[in-house]
């Protein structure tokens, strides 16, 4: 399964190069502003914060170092962003 999917050290660290650039652009984004795509909540807030931070679920599960990059990230404007548009816009059941 590792082999057919390219999955190895190279292609991780290119992953984890790739979402760091995710994370730089949101944080360029978001200086001066609430939400992604104008004014108001959008889908782009809802798809943004699901994609890349559904660490917040109670179902979730990863590999520690995982757990551990996000963890580097909690500094980033994207990440307390995140946050908030989890505490704000998300219902609770």
């Amino acid at each position: 399964m590792q082999k057919a999917l390219n999955i190895n050290a190279d292609a991780a660290a290119a992953a984890r190069d790739q979402l760091l650039s995710t994370f730089d652009r949101l944080d360029e984004r978001l200086v001066g502003h609430k939400f992604l795509a104008g004014p108001q909540f959008t889908h782009a807030d809802l798809t943004a914060a699901a994609l890349l931070f559904h660490r917040w679920s109670e179902s979730w599960s990863a590999p520690l170092e995982i757990d551990r990059f996000f963890d580097e990230q909690q500094g980033r404007p994207c990440y307390v962003w995140v946050n908030a548009i989890y505490r704000d816009y998300r219902q609770r059941h």
